[in-house]
């Protein structure tokens, strides 16, 4: 499932025919944008251009997905993106845990990869990163703190 075209901006559907050439060329996003200047035009703003090689690789971002499931519903695997590395597991998933140390009122942000075998609810990987949260941050006066979220970021599967 590839992005839209609709969502990609109007400089990027342009120069379509020049990213897909350089994708198909491996190149990176910088030497792509220096295709592009070097036809006669101005460069492309770098997200706007990410944005055109993923829709050309037909790669889908899963992040957006998986922070508006509710919590007691399991992701679609078919909308989870494929890892291009080895993984232990079948599924792996990124949270976020937002916190504020009691000792300087600080805000910190913690990152916790889930794996799972089995595809989990939502409230089972948050569950997850509250148990880690609790096992390391608790308790020690340097890392004392007070949580104030959790949110399941991105997800990759097997």
């Amino acid at each position: 499932m590839a992005m839209l075209p609709s969502l990609l901006s109007e400089r990027v559907r342009s120069n379509m025919g020049i990213i897909r050439g350089g994708v198909a060329r491996n190149l990176s996003s910088k030497a792509i944008n220096q295709l592009i200047i070097d036809s006669g035009q101005s460069g492309i703003r770098r997200t706007d251009l990410l944005a055109g090689i993923r829709e050309v690789k037909g790669i889908v971002q899963s992040g957006d997905y998986v922070k508006n499931i509710r919590k007691d519903r399991r992701p679609d695997p078919a909308r989870i993106q494929r890892s291009r590395g080895l993984m232990l597991s079948e599924y792996s998933f990124d949270v976020k845990l937002e916190s504020t140390l009691k000792s300087t009122g600080a805000k910190v942000e913690h990152w916790v990869t889930i794996r799972k075998d089995a595809l989990p609810t939502i409230q089972d990987i948050e569950d997850g990163a509250l148990n880690y949260w609790q096992e390391n941050f608790t308790g020690d006066v340097e890392t004392d703190a007070t949580l104030d979220s959790i949110s399941v970021e991105g997800a990759r599967r097997r």
